[in-house]
C-alpha cells in the first residue's frame, strides 16, 4: 500500500507510512495489531512529553493562579500559539489583570492560523474566569476536578451565554492540562470525569 501521509511532520506519522508500506492487513492496509501498537507507543510517549511540560510550565509560575497556566498550555496543545514561558506569562497577566499589552505579546505567539484565535480565546477565557469560581488550586481527584469542570463548562453550554472561541477544545483542554500537572492522578483516569477534548485518542497507561 503507497503512503497515505505525503508529508509526515513527526516520527509517528513516518512510522505509519512504513506499516502501510509494508502491508499485512485487510486489503493490503496496515497490520491492524502493529498499527494499535504504534498508537499506544506514541500516546504513552506524548503523556511523557505532557507531564513534563506542565510540570515545567507550572513551576516557572508558582505565584500565578494556576488554571492560567493550564488554560495557557491548552491554547498551545491546541495548535493556536508555540508553547513558551513567555507566552504563558502574558497569558496569566492578562487573564489576571486585564490590558492590551500583555494581549498583543501573547497573540505575537500565534501559529498559523494567527492573532485572532489567540485573542478572541482570552476574551472568552476572561470572561468566563470572571463569572466561574474554580478552586484556588488544582483539585487532586477526579471527581474534584470534574465538578470544577461542571462549573465551568456551565454557562458555555447555553448557546446564549457561551463566548465566542470557546468550543469544545477550549471547554476542555484546561482540564486535561490539569490533569498531566499531576501524573498519579492521570494514571487514574480511565474515563471521564474530567471530559477531555475531542480529536485523538489519548492512552491511559
Amino acid at each position: 500500500m503507497k503512503a497515505p501521509i505525503t508529508k509526515p511532520v513527526n516520527d509517528a506519522q513516518r512510522a505509519f507510512n512504513e506499516l502501510c508500506e509494508k502491508g499485512g492487513g485487510v486489503r493490503g492496509g496496515p497490520a491492524r495489531g502493529k498499527v494499535l501498537a504504534l498508537l499506544k507507543e506514541t500516546g504513552q510517549s506524548l503523556n511523557k512529553l505532557a507531564m513534563s511540560e506542565m510540570a515545567d510550565q507550572l513551576a516557572a509560575f508558582p505565584e500565578a493562579n494556576p488554571w492560567h497556566v493550564c488554560f495557557a498550555v491548552g491554547l498551545s496543545w491546541g495548535h493556536l500559539a508555540r508553547l513558551d514561558l513567555e507566552f504563558t506569562e502574558a497569558v496569566c497577566n492578562v487573564l489576571s489583570d486585564w490590558n492590551t499589552a500583555d494581549l498583543k505579546k501573547a497573540a505575537s505567539f500565534h501559529m498559523e492560523r494567527g492573532p485572532t484565535p489567540i485573542e478572541q480565546s482570552l476574551k472568552g477565557a476572561y470572561n468566563l474566569f470572571g463569572r466561574v469560581t474554580l478552586p484556588a488550586t488544582l483539585p487532586d481527584s477526579l471527581e474534584k476536578l470534574g465538578r470544577a469542570q461542571e462549573r465551568w463548562l456551565s454557562p458555555i453550554l447555553n448557546p446564549k451565554d457561551r463566548p465566542p472561541y470557546i468550543g469544545a477544545w477550549n471547554a476542555t483542554a484546561m482540564f486535561m492540562t490539569a490533569l498531566f500537572a499531576q501524573p498519579s492522578l492521570a494514571a487514574s483516569q480511565k474515563s471521564p470525569p474530567p471530559m477531555l477534548p475531542p480529536g485523538g485518542p489519548i492512552f491511559a497507561g
